[in-house]
């Protein structure tokens, strides 16, 4: 389906997924280990519970966009802005799959209690497994940051430099020319 902007079901599990990641960067930095076993359970039970719906959210994109239904809107960008945004966009969906699984593996093996939307707990501790996971989810995480620098960069230029009508295509609201 070709159309000059994203299906609005897209658009809004866009921006709902934007809202989540944001506050799933932002509520990492509460896990330092100065903070109390409580407040970190606390903590932890927020973490996994936003991952999983992230999960159900990201199954529900990728559906709409293997079947067509999230529209495919036509840009008129200069080849290698194709190509740029081809890549930022399959590696933040490579990271939305990646943070997921590292993350569900480390809380498989975490020390404390992780316990999705306050339910049972879906820990069986291994500090040495713990501490090799760990890592690689940490570094995911910074590896997002750096896809979402640039896809957010990359739309502010759009709109505000270029003009264009690229952030446009994935806007909740009707943007003027």
């Amino acid at each position: 389906m070709t159309t000059n902007r994203y299906s609005l079901p897209f658009r809004l599990i866009h921006w709902i997924m934007a809202a989540i990641i944001l506050m799933m960067l932002i509520a990492g930095q509460g896990f330092r280990g100065d903070i109390p076993d409580e407040q970190r359970i606390f903590s932890l039970t927020g973490h996994s519970s936003l991952g999983a719906i992230i999960l159900c959210l990201l199954a529900l994109r990728l559906l709409l966009r293997l079947t067509g239904l999230s529209g495919r809107p036509q840009q008129d960008i200069a080849a290698w802005q194709g190509f740029a945004s081809r890549v930022v966009q399959a590696g933040i969906y490579l990271m939305m799959i990646y943070l997921p699984a590292t993350g569900i593996l480390a809380a498989r093996v975490h020390s404390l209690p992780v316990q999705p939307f306050g339910l049972a707990s879906i820990s069986t501790p291994d500090p040495a497994r713990y501490e090799m996971i760990r890592p690689l989810h940490e570094y995911g995480t910074k590896v997002l940051m750096v896809l979402l620098i640039l896809h957010i960069g990359a739309g502010l230029m759009h709109r505000f430099l270029l003009k264009d009508r690229v952030m446009a295509t994935m806007s909740l609201f009707r943007q003027s020319r």
